[in-house]
């Protein structure tokens, strides 16, 4: 079993360490902290959530890049 905190998910997707605590609060219902060491399914969920939101942000900007006729 992998062993992975909070701090260290937080520094390699480039994200805050509350941004990883309100994604896991939000869909699981559990407080940790930076030190807390997720489980699998917990690190699964911060994963979809992380990724959701950062292809919302590409689609976007690229709409926008489109509007203004940017390539």
């Amino acid at each position: 079993m992998i062993k992975y905190k909070v701090r260290d998910v937080a520094k390699d997707l480039g994200v805050s360490v509350k941004e990883i605590s309100d994604i896991l609060e939000k869909n699981c219902g559990v407080t940790k902290k930076a030190m807390a060491t997720l489980e699998e399914s917990e690190l699964n969920i911060v994963f979809d959530a992380v990724t959701q939101k950062n292809n919302c942000l590409l689609y976007t900007s690229d709409a926008a890049d489109d509007l203004i006729g940017v390539d």
